[in-house]
């Protein structure tokens, strides 16, 4: 079977106070929220000029054993891409930040600290690394 990449990330999750969840999550492979890249300190989701969201959402996996993440927090934890590679994750490159949302809900935001899968490459660096002729 061909398990889906997956990224390390820190997060927290945002208090109630600041419009975040009520109650903390466990780092476990139930909690499946999305991310959506950008400013981490948006709070709102973006709407086009009919209503619809802009944002590209990342639906992800937690991977953890089930350790509680309070709220207000910085926690790493280990994220599983699990639609790709039917969604293009490319997006989630090491130094990206983001919110995580659940439905439309920021709850969170973090920053990427590494990733196990290629991204887009660059057609000039496979030029740099072509053999001279």
């Amino acid at each position: 079977m061909n398990q889906s990449p997956t990224i390390r990330v820190s997060l927290t999750f945002l208090t109630a106070e600041e419009g975040g969840r009520t109650t903390s999550t466990a780092d476990s492979p139930l909690y499946r929220p999305h991310l959506v890249v950008g400013d981490p300190h948006q709070r709102v989701p973006l709407h086009d000029d009919q209503g619809m969201c802009s944002e590209n959402y990342l639906g992800v996996q937690f991977m953890g054993s089930g350790r509680e993440l309070l709220l207000g927090v910085a926690y790493e934890v280990q994220l599983r891409l699990v639609f790709h590679p039917s969604l293009d994750y490319s997006q989630l490159v090491v130094g990206s930040t983001f919110t995580v949302r659940e439905a439309g809900r920021v709850v969170g935001s973090g920053v990427v600290l590494s990733t196990d899968f290629d991204g887009p490459t660059d057609p000039d660096d496979e030029l740099a690394d072509a053999p001279s002729t």
